[in-house]
């Protein structure tokens, strides 16, 4: 059996409203045993179960992997071993509770349109939400295929040529403020 240590951080935004039962939880640490077949399964939970919010066998939030100032969504199929080896880490993992934001999290408001992301949501190439007068669209980042519509034509053009002048900012944006990228398949 290996071991490494485990810490548990909160992530860094001025929207987090943490609760003081919470608070007991952040930034402790535990150390982890885990054999050559154990997967990231496996430590999730016993992440929940130590940070108070779920049991061996049941977590319903989702933590990030903080690792050289990146990070990291992981399925949780694969093998702690294959992690560890691939990422180089030695002695700690960090995992990041990210607290979700209500309403999503405001990253600019120009020209009366609000863009915006879901910290929570999961399953989805990047994209920012933009919203202009009770409508809302979906901009992805790589592509920059546009889901929904403005009844403005101008609104939309706007959205679409802020999401192209900031994309390196709002891909960083995006990283830090949900579940970021997903590695190991």
């Amino acid at each position: 059996m290996s071991k490494i240590n485990v810490k548990i951080i909160a992530d860094e935004h001025e929207d987090i409203d943490i609760s003081e039962s919470g608070l007991k939880y952040l930034s402790q640490s535990f150390e982890f045993k885990y054999g050559f077949q154990t997967k990231i399964n496996k430590l999730l939970m016993k992440t929940c179960k130590t940070f108070g919010v779920g049991t061996e066998n049941d977590c319903s939030i989702k933590f990030q992997l903080l690792h050289n100032d990146n990070r990291y969504f992981l399925n949780p199929n694969v093998r702690i071993k294959k992690l560890i080896n691939y990422l180089g880490i030695e002695e700690q993992i960090t995992f990041v509770y990210l607290f979700g934001v209500p309403g999503g999290k405001t990253l600019d408001e120009t020209n009366g349109i609000r863009y915006f992301l879901h910290p929570k949501e999961t399953n989805h190439s990047p994209h920012i939400h933009a919203k202009f007068s009770g409508e809302e669209i979906s901009i992805y980042l790589i592509t920059g295929k546009i889901e929904g519509s403005f009844k403005s034509k101008t609104k939309m053009k706007q959205a679409q040529k802020y999401v192209n002048d900031n994309k390196e900012y709002l891909m960083d944006a995006y990283v830090k403020y949900t579940n970021g990228i997903v590695v190991f398949y």
